[in-house]
């Protein structure tokens, strides 16, 4: 299936970060870390906004759509919420 955005939409992947390492240092067992408010996405399409397909682009994290359809699940955002761009 492909699927194509539309209104200013850019379709991306979200790159994934490496885990933070372990410390050393005992926590609570409901401890959960701070959630980071940006994300680093990657373009799969997103020519009517002028994106081209694999730039990095950093996000607000929030922002980011997952649309389920069948078995598949495409990850959108609003070209508005682009902070910058990964070189």
């Amino acid at each position: 299936m492909i699927f194509t955005p539309v209104n200013n939409h850019l379709y991306v992947e979200v790159v994934e970060t490496r885990a933070p390492e372990e410390s050393g240092i005992l926590l609570p067992q409901d401890y959960q870390p701070a959630e980071n408010p940006f994300s680093a996405v990657r373009v799969r399409d997103g020519a009517e906004t002028g994106w081209t397909e694999g730039t990095v682009l950093i996000v607000e994290s929030h922002m980011l759509h997952n649309i389920q359809y069948g078995a598949e699940t495409f990850t959108v955002i609003k070209e508005n919420y682009v902070i910058g761009v990964l070189t």
